[in-house]
């Protein structure tokens, strides 16, 4: 039996032992050398499984995480993918960064995203470097904890003006999208 057979009937044991009612489950290899893989999962119990703000989630990872560890005897990384959950936060989470890079393009005062893991705040490292030139970003310890601060590169001056994504045709949508932003990027 290989790794991947061995942990796809790891997952399955485990959400049937818990009770969880499931369509569909994937395991999905996605670095074989450094065992990383992917479970989705399609469940109608995924508010169960999710929990308020994906904290159950997490949990849930981290347990499965260490029972495949001791089946495959080596470590392991696991995303554990319930119904999209993880794909649809990080299209919010990027929005909202996108969001942040208008501001701080508009009138050039950093600005802060609070309560990311460390996982997240690398993708928003990452993010920002690949799509955005004259944008830079850091994570300073603050009074919230660790701190994601979007900000201008040095001799880039603030435009005054909002940026129109060319996903948005009207300068309209742009400017509503920035008022009704969430500044505290607490609602992620």
């Amino acid at each position: 039996m290989t790794t991947l057979d061995s942990l796809t009937s790891l997952a399955q044991w485990f959400f049937e032992a818990l009770g969880i009612q499931f369509s569909d489950l994937q395991v999905i290899e996605q670095d074989a050398e450094n065992h990383i893989y992917t479970v989705k999962i399609s469940s109608d119990d995924s508010p169960l499984l999710i929990g308020p703000h994906g904290r159950t989630l997490e949990e849930t990872q981290a347990l499965l995480v260490q029972m495949a560890e001791q089946l495959i005897k080596s470590h392991c990384i696991i995303h554990l993918e319930i119904n999209d959950y993880l794909a649809e936060k990080q299209k919010r989470l990027m929005s909202i960064v996108d969001r942040k890079v208008d501001l701080t393009r508009r009138n050039g005062i950093d600005q802060v995203i609070y309560d990311l893991s460390g996982y997240e705040r690398k993708q928003v490292h990452a993010y920002i470097s690949e799509k955005y030139t004259d944008i830079a970003t850091k994570s300073i310890d603050g009074e919230k904890g660790r701190e994601l601060h979007v900000m201008l590169k040095e001799g880039i001056v603030p435009t005054g003006e909002p940026v129109v994504h060319e996903s948005s045709s009207r300068k309209s949508d742009t400017t509503a999208d920035l008022a009704s932003l969430d500044l505290e990027g607490t609602n992620i």
